[in-house]
């Protein structure tokens, strides 16, 4: 690596790079639960912040593409339905999939097909991700590089450049983490701005998956 380059901007590139090749290349739904986190993000376009059941109905401009591709039922009435009854994303909250959820209500009002509003929610998640975990690794006082190597493996790029609300749950866990031990390691005093900084990032990860609020433990490591 060139000493004059700083680490966070090898990530952003490998990032972009890599990552928009996952989003272009990777078939539709090809990503682990990506069917489930898209159709969630939907229920939560549709105002379904809470929600009211586990059958979503795809939405029209949606069937041709489902289809073709998938085995989804048919019910009485003539509407494809997605089951998502016996999977935990149903009950995740909301949070994660806000961008998504804004993607598809814009796709939905230019008429979209169902695979363009795919592909953007894929680039968005990645940039949203990228710009986060850039800044975590900027932040991260010691162990740059490894933040880097596990921020733009394959897999952890696959989910980034995906419709799952794990690319968010990715970036703010690498955040939170650089973000604690900035604080634990840090000699001067602690500004608040930062205190305020560190509970936001903690609470929005408590709310992507909540058993991410243990993360709060890390607290214990400031001296």
């Amino acid at each position: 690596m060139d000493p004059d380059i700083k680490v966070e901007h090898y990530f952003f590139i490998l990032s972009l790079v890599v990552g928009l090749t996952f989003a272009v290349t990777v078939p539709p739904f090809g990503v682990n639960d990506e069917t489930s986190h898209f159709f969630k993000a939907y229920d939560v376009s549709e105002g379904n912040l809470i929600p009211k059941n586990a059958d979503i109905t795809v939405p029209k401009n949606m069937e041709p593409y489902f289809k073709t591709y998938t085995d989804y039922p048919i019910n009485s009435n003539g509407k494809m339905i997605y089951d998502m009854s016996g999977e935990s994303i149903i009950t995740y909250p909301p949070l994660p999939y806000l961008a998504t959820a804004l993607v598809m209500k814009i796709g939905d009002f230019f008429n979209l097909s169902a695979l363009i509003i795919m592909y953007v929610c894929r680039i968005i998640n990645l940039l949203i991700y990228t710009t986060i975990t850039y800044f975590a690794i900027k932040k991260i006082p010691i162990l740059k590089h490894t933040l880097l190597l596990i921020s733009v493996m394959p897999r952890t790029l696959s989910l980034a450049a995906s419709a799952s609300s794990d690319s968010l749950t990715m970036a703010l866990s690498f955040l939170v983490i650089a973000l604690f031990l900035n604080l634990s390691l840090n000699k001067n005093s602690i500004q608040t701005r930062y205190i305020y900084i560190l509970s936001i990032s903690t609470l929005a990860l408590s709310l992507t998956k909540p058993t991410y609020a243990l993360i709060i433990l890390l607290f214990f490591i400031i001296p």
